[in-house]
């Protein structure tokens, strides 16, 4: 139909299923969903509690360095992941084969990628093939995780950081997960997605971790920001919307949450009003991520 639409007058036509509208009006007009389905989304917190659940069943293999992250080296580890609204429906991505290769939180420039039954995995730069650094999973039913321990650097004397903003031959946590969920969203709109998305941030084993608030410096501070405190921390369930580039507004929540955990009451200084308010990102001349980008 959609090629059909296409070819005779040069559209683009979206179909948008019956979970989308549903994911849809969770978020934005519950009463709708009463009026036209006759379903009272108000009384109906299963949906979210299932993908919460599922979220937290992941948190345990990582933890555990079980399933995907059974070669996982040990340490802090920062974890991303987008869970489509749909993720429970029937309708599944039909080859493996059509998986994109998904993008590794924290590196631009991947490893080795490979097919595995109904998911695909990719894996960061550093590391081994028996002692993996990171990794990202897209499966076939649109779950995306992606793990990241050597995001988490030594400092001068010894203490584990992590990168706040732009560091001089990488970048940092906020505008990572910028960039991971802005590709991660196409690749779900590429798949077949629609809709809403949930994203959470997570940090495993992170209770000694600092957040370098420096956006300049290739070296991290001596001292200053304050230490995680926490082993273990996950972040609410953000939404997102699956194809939409202009994302930063919804990913602002996700990061504030984690900077108020390092005692950064304000939340992150890396976004204000909406937009990215800090330097620009450009990689091998391609622009990336530019200031007041949306």
């Amino acid at each position: 139909m959609k090629n059909e639409i296409e070819k005779e007058y040069g559209w683009n036509l979206e179909l948008i299923h019956r979970d989308n509208i549903l994911g849809e009006l969770r978020q934005n007009k519950q009463e709708l969903a009463k009026e036209f389905l006759d379903i009272d989304l108000k009384r109906d917190q299963d949906h979210l509690a299932e993908i919460e659940e599922l979220r937290d069943e992941r948190l345990e293999k990582i933890e555990d360095r079980t399933g995907y992250a059974d070669d996982l080296v040990e340490g802090p580890a920062i974890v991303l992941h987008i869970i489509p609204n749909g993720i429970f429906s029937k309708r599944k991505v039909r080859s493996s084969s059509d998986i994109p290769e998904p993008s590794v939180l924290f590196d631009r420039l991947a490893g080795h990628s490979e097919t595995r039954g109904k998911y695909r995995i990719t894996y960061g730069r550093e590391g081994t093939t028996d002692a993996r650094s990171s990794y990202a999973v897209i499966r076939n039913d649109g779950l995306y995780e992606s793990v990241s321990t050597s995001a988490i650097v030594e400092g001068t004397k010894g203490d584990p950081w992590i990168q706040g903003g732009i560091r001089r031959h990488g970048i940092g946590l906020d505008p990572s997960v910028v960039l991971t969920t802005r590709s991660t969203l196409d690749d779900l709109s590429d798949l077949g997605f629609s809709g809403t998305a949930f994203v959470s941030l997570s940090l495993i084993d992170a209770g000694v971790v600092k957040l370098d608030t420096n956006h300049n410096r290739g070296q991290l501070l001596r001292s200053g920001p304050h230490s995680f405190k926490s082993d273990f921390y996950a972040t609410e369930l953000y939404p997102v919307q699956i194809g939409d580039d202009e994302i930063i507004a919804d990913i602002e929540p996700v990061l504030s949450e984690v900077w108020r955990q390092f005692e950064y009451e304000e939340g992150t200084p890396n976004i204000e009003d909406g937009r990215w308010a800090r330097n620009s990102i450009r990689i091998n001349g391609e622009m990336l991520l530019e200031e007041g980008d949306l």
